[in-house]
């Protein structure tokens, strides 16, 4: 049997102890042979967590022992960087020289600036690498001179890194690579490191997938042990004894149209009070996946899926996700039910939550429940059958939207980008991507679900993680609040009192100016973060506290928890020692799983703007219709609206002096003082690509605003960029 956690840690602050090796932790615990394996993964993942520390000599000790607060260190590409401390709410910021040579993923010894950062962080400074990260940085192999160096994709180091690839036979210049830091003081005053793998050309397409998912550290292979967890059969007929029966209650699953997952399945009647009854069934994938088992270790480390346009890195092999617990038309299944009463007006009346066994009878697709919606004729007698229950749905829908509304709950339609891949990996098509009411009708009743859930979880005080949205800090807010306050001359909001129903005013205040969507955003980016907490804190955005996520078992690891700790709440189980041990720990689960949710968030990102710019790059010296989207000192930001991908445009390549308004975030031309502000529309020409620090360079268009442009004494513009260098970004087509 493995130690708890909670075992662990005291052990390692027990003062008759400064550190241990692994063999001699375990011999203190009294681990037995053959569970060393097991408690040699757990210790890992607490360094990970940043629960425990290794230390020089393949020794753990505990935080605590250590001067100073001691964290792991994340940099941004622009090199500054913040530093996650156990048992402290807000991150430590840490400037672009204050790192003192440490990288990203290191754990380091920090200390207070005793000032904050103008992001509402405590500022520190790097006193000392704890334990140095052994991360892979990606980047291109380049010959400088009579050496080799790997120049780092976008990860905010501030020099290359020095390699010997004498060794390699595959190594070419130019190619993309996987370097390790080996040496931190190389001979040339920089990084040496060595190659651990050989990617490609940069220019395939097919590269991007591995460049991703080696760039943040992905983990893409299970282990034999968690296979071998995954493939254990249930014992269906066992089960139906402890669970309600609800196969003859028809229920269906509504998803896009290529997902291979279905973790949920919906269900509705009404009542004789005019009211509905609403089924939520949310496969049981708890069952499937054992408390501190190799599977539950790695779904843990892994946090939630990640989804990469035509393909997903499973937080669960796919045997599982696909096909065990995705709730298949036709076959029986194990389920988590919320069943709702609510009244004709959409209020909830009463809600149940209770185990279940279930049988979806089809899979619709959000476009075909749209065509019911539209009243669009089909032949599918499925949806035939159902078409009175999908009208149901949708009022009902409309209902909660109302409620919703009332209360303050804010609606962020920001448009997103439906990029089509060929079996290459190449770019085909670049569009929006459709959100209709059959969307918006499954969200609806994911989120009262997790309301639901999450008083009843409140009521009992369980030990389960809420999803909270603390409300954004007045300074981040009050920018973007005047910039729409000035064009929409309306009441002025106080964002040192702001409610959600003051946000949610704003926000339709902007929907009515041209181009809406670019201030949608701006004010999305002014909003918290949302983080996974023990404690109820409220959840901004929706206008509501007691607010949690367990409807995606299957791709986030939370919701999993979330199952866990209610089926031991309905089942009365008694909480066994590792239990204790996990829900002592909970804050720290929320911050990890905050943590790589956000990791995937970005991975997501990089990979969708990758795909962006090496369809752009098809496009170089082509003119496209664009919206301002942010603007600075040196330049502003261009948004191209076919493709949603962002550009940049120097001011040195106007034609005249500019100075910079931040109050209003516009440029001011000296000369003829003409203006160039957020939300302004602007045409312009693709001039250039880089695709290894994701950039693109833009000018401005001969047919639109040519009091903007660059003119020699024959008239014709310059679009020409000074910037472009050799092998990194290709320059504009001659016309």
């Amino acid at each position: 049997m493995l130690p708890t956690r909670e075992q662990i840690t005291a052990l390692l602050k027990d003062t008759r102890f400064t550190s241990l090796k692994m063999k001699e932790l375990a011999r203190k615990l009294s681990v037995a042979q053959a569970d060393y394996r097991r408690f040699r993964a757990q210790v890992r993942e607490m360094v990970a967590e940043g629960m425990l520390v290794k230390a020089e000599g393949n020794r753990y000790t505990h935080p605590a022992r250590l001067s100073g607060d001691v964290g792991l260190l994340r940099v941004h590409k622009k090199g500054f960087g913040f530093v996650s401390v156990v048992g402290k709410e807000a991150d430590f910021f840490i400037g672009k020289g204050e790192m003192n040579g440490a990288l990203d993923g290191d754990t380091v010894r920090v200390e207070s600036r005793g000032y904050w950062s103008r992001e509402g962080l405590p500022q520190g400074y790097v006193t000392e690498v704890v334990a140095e990260s052994k991360k892979e940085f990606i980047g291109l192999l380049q010959r400088r001179g009579k050496r080799w160096i790997v120049n780092v994709d976008n990860e905010g180091l501030l020099g290359d890194i020095f390699v010997e690839v004498q060794d390699i036979e595959e190594a070419v210049e130019g190619y993309r690579v996987a370097v390790r830091v080996i040496d931190r003081k190389g001979p040339f005053r920089g990084l040496v490191g060595e190659i651990t793998d050989v990617l490609g050309d940069p220019n395939s397409a097919q590269l991007d997938y591995d460049t991703v998912v080696r760039r943040f550290g992905i983990q893409v292979d299970f282990s034999k042990d968690a296979l071998n967890d995954a493939r254990k059969q249930t014992d269906l007929e066992g089960e139906l004894n402890l669970r309600r029966d609800l196969r003859s209650i028809p229920c269906v699953t509504i998803d896009p149209e290529m997902a291979r997952d279905h973790d949920d399945a919906v269900g509705i009647e009404r009542t004789e009070e005019g009211g509905y009854r609403l089924y939520v069934h949310i496969a049981d994938v708890s069952h499937y996946v054992g408390e501190q088992t190799a599977l539950d270790r790695e779904a843990l480390q892994r946090g939630c899926s990640v989804y990469l346009i035509d393909r997903v890195v499973h937080m669960l092999p796919e045997d599982l996700a696909a096909k065990q617990c995705s709730l298949i038309p036709g076959e029986d299944r194990l389920a988590l039910t919320v069943e709702i009463a609510m009244g004709e007006d959409g209020q909830v009346v009463q809600s149940d939550i209770y185990e279940s066994v279930i049988c979806s009878q089809a899979r619709l697709s959000y476009k075909q429940v749209q065509d019911v919606l539209d009243g669009n004729e089909t032949n599918n007698g499925l949806i035939v059958d159902w078409k009175e229950r999908l009208l149901w749905m949708a009022d009902l829908s409309q209902l909660r939207q109302k409620i919703r509304f009332c209360r303050g709950s804010l609606d962020l339609d920001i448009p997103e980008a439906e990029i089509t891949l060929d079996a290459q990996g190449e770019p085909v098509s670049i569009g929006r991507y459709p959100r209709w009411e059959s969307n918006r009708l499954i969200e609806e009743f994911m989120l009262v679900a997790n309301e639901c859930v999450g008083r009843f979880c409140t009521k009992l005080n369980l030990p389960v993680l809420y999803r909270v949205h603390a409300p954004p800090a007045p300074d981040k807010v009050e920018a973007v609040f005047k910039l729409i306050e000035r064009r929409q001359k309306q009441g002025k909001v106080n964002p040192q009192k702001l409610k959600p129903k003051d946000f949610q005013r704003l926000l339709l205040q902007a929907n009515t100016l041209p181009n809406a969507a670019l201030y949608s955003k701006l004010l999305l980016r002014s909003l918290s973060r949302a983080e996974y907490k023990p404690e109820d804190g409220g959840h901004f955005g929706l206008g509501c506290a007691q607010y949690l996520h367990f409807t995606s078992p299957i791709r986030r690891y939370p919701d999993l928890l979330v199952h866990r700790v209610l089926k031991s709440a309905m089942r009365r189980s008694k909480y066994s020692d590792e239990k204790k041990s996990q829900w002592s720990d909970m804050a720290e689960l929320g911050r990890q799983s905050s943590n790589l949710e956000r990791k995937a968030e970005v991975a997501e990102r990089t990979f969708k703007k990758m795909k962006q710019l090496r369809y752009m790059e098809r496009h170089i010296g082509d003119a496209f219709d664009g919206v301002v989207s942010g603007v600075l000192r040196s330049g502003f930001f261009v948004e191209i609206e076919a493709v949603f991908a962002e550009g940049y445009i120097s001011s040195a390549d106007l034609n005249q002096p500019v100075d910079f308004d931040s109050e209003n975030q516009r440029l001011i031309l000296r000369h003829t003082r003409k203006v160039i502000g957020l939300g302004m529309s602007v045409r312009v020409v693709v001039c250039a690509v880089d695709l290894n620090a994701l950039e693109m360079d833009l000018t401005l268009a001969e047919d639109a605003n040519p009091f903007l442009l660059k003119r020699r004494h024959g008239g014709k513009a310059l679009g020409r960029k000074k910037r472009i260098k050799k092998g990194k970004l290709k320059k504009i087509k001659k016309r």
